[in-house]
């Protein structure tokens, strides 16, 4: 073989095979790298939630209800529909010592449901 029969030989065939493997090479790193980094954050959050839990991280202590004048809830239009369960929820605030609830959706339905609500609290 020729030298310009080898030249056309690697220009052709196996530079852009080298660069075919190199970019998949790379795409599989960056994949792998991407993948690790949500495993371990996942990993950081579960331990996260379980210190809340465990109450081991002191910055999200337990409320004091006596220092507590209003407490907001949002609820999304599926739950504010539901009547029962709204009720369910303002009951159970309630029970825990609650004073006033200020109720909001982002489309308003919960006004339109406050007659049945009151209905069912009594």
């Amino acid at each position: 073989m020729s030298l310009q029969a080898i030249t056309l030989f690697l220009l052709n065939f196996c530079i852009p095979q080298i660069g075919d493997l190199g970019l998949n090479l790379l795409w599989r790193f960056i994949h792998i790298v991407v993948s690790l980094w949500y495993i371990v954050s996942g990993i950081f959050e579960a331990i996260e939630s379980y210190a809340i839990t465990l109450g081991l991280n002191k910055k999200y202590g337990s409320i004091d209800l006596e220092k507590l004048r209003c407490l907001a809830v949002v609820v999304d239009i599926e739950a504010a529909q539901d009547v029962a369960n709204v009720v369910e929820l303002l009951q159970w605030l309630t029970t825990i010592g609650v004073k006033q609830v200020g109720l909001f959706d982002s489309q308003g339905t919960c006004f339109s449901y406050l007659s049945r609500f009151f209905t069912f609290i009594k």
